[in-house]
């Protein structure tokens, strides 16, 4: 047995990386469309391209890098030896499942109302998108997690790096959403700047995990 990463992971991240900047490119082409363009079709064929928009390309490739996060999870538990680490993939796989489904299905979005009306949050309140709140709950806890398994845990050092970058993309979308609160009157800042900065990161950091994870399997001859 072989135990290098698989090599492949190095020739497959370019074309991620390349993808992520069309979908960037893309993005802002949409937007100058939609603003200068009053065309029915147009604003159709737009759509499928916007990063402030659910159900199109962008939220497509976001949800299939976490559903291959979760897949290559899975495929880690057969690999393990020891139960503990199966355990440990397991859950990510379960985790990656959730955010790959939050993609499509916009499941932190509906924490946002009961939230608001529980907290009074109100229009001019930077924490108005209001499932930032619970999300920083969880970053929270994944920061303890992590903590412990670095501290205590040395032999499950993977599991705090993998955990390390889903508490990174979750502290930067939490943040950029908060900052994005101040600009969100102002229609062409929001959707230039704002919006390709956290999706794009969120991409970004979607693709180091799916690479993380690539890098854990090992070749067998």
């Amino acid at each position: 047995m072989n135990n290098k990463p698989a090599t492949n992971v190095s020739r497959f991240m370019p074309y991620v990386y390349g993808w992520i900047a069309f979908l960037l490119l893309a993005h802002w082409t949409a937007v100058l469309l939609t603003l200068n363009s009053p065309n029915e079709s147009v604003a159709t064929l737009a759509s499928w391209f916007d990063l402030d928009r659910e159900y199109n390309i962008p939220t497509a490739t976001s949800s299939l890098l976490l559903g291959l996060s979760s897949l290559t999870s899975l495929a880690l538990i057969f690999q393990a030896k020891h139960f503990v680490q199966k355990m440990g993939w397991g859950l990510l796989a379960i985790l990656f499942s959730y955010f790959a489904l939050d993609e499509i299905l916009i499941l932190h979005e509906q924490l946002a109302k009961p939230v608001r009306k529980l907290l009074n949050i109100t229009g001019s309140n930077p924490l108005y998108h209001a499932w930032v709140v619970p999300a920083i709950g969880v970053i929270t806890f994944l920061v303890v997690v992590i903590f412990i398994l670095r501290r205590y845990h040395k032999q499950l050092r993977v599991f705090s790096d993998i955990l390390l970058l889903v508490a990174i993309m979750g502290v930067g979308v939490v943040m950029i959403e908060i900052l994005g609160t101040y600009v969100y009157s102002n229609t062409e800042v929001y959707r230039i700047i704002m919006i390709p900065i956290e999706e794009v990161f969120e991409l970004f950091m979607s693709s180091q995990i799916l690479r993380k994870l690539l890098a854990q399997r090992v070749v067998r001859k």
